[in-house]
């Protein structure tokens, strides 16, 4: 099982591809392609369009989790935080200390001295929760789809 970017296991199944088989990426991808009218694309995706190429068509059982529909709805704010997670263990204090003083607060113009309602998603959460319990997350086997250079995916126009 991968947790890892896809630039990191594609580069590991280039050097050693005998390990195809036994491989799984849990793939959150963000966006499903067929939202076009966002101007945002898939951030895992948008990283390495040729990693994400080399696992579409390189026979990797590949899970995709789709960050849009259920990641977006794992989220995190100060009151769960104090409810549920206080400070038991490091992990809970790595936690709180990475939503009370996320990186990205700036961008999003988010005054972090003031976090009173805000609710911040935490979509890589998804590839845990799957891994945990995957009949958790609604999923279905179907062929890998092909992976456009434009960052769109659809059916595979060779079978294959």
């Amino acid at each position: 099982m991968s947790l890892a970017c896809a630039t990191n296991l594609t580069s590991a199944l280039l050097l050693a591809p005998g390990n195809r088989n036994n491989v799984v990426m849990a793939w959150a991808a963000g966006y499903p392609t067929n939202i076009t009218h966002l101007t945002n694309t898939s951030f895992t995706l948008a990283q390495d369009v040729n990693a994400a190429q080399v696992l579409f068509s390189g026979g990797v059982a590949l899970v995709d989790l789709s960050e849009f529909y259920v990641g977006q709805q794992l989220t995190l704010s100060q009151a769960d935080i104090d409810s549920w997670i206080g400070m038991q263990t490091s992990v809970c204090e790595i936690l709180s200390s990475r939503y009370k003083h996320n990186i990205l607060y700036k961008w999003y113009g988010i005054n972090d001295q003031k976090l009173d309602g805000q609710v911040w998603s935490i979509w890589d959460m998804i590839n845990g929760a799957w891994l945990l319990d995957p009949g958790a997350v609604a999923s279905r086997q179907v062929r890998a789809p092909h992976l456009s250079d434009d960052k769109l995916w659809g059916p595979d126009e060779n079978g294959q």
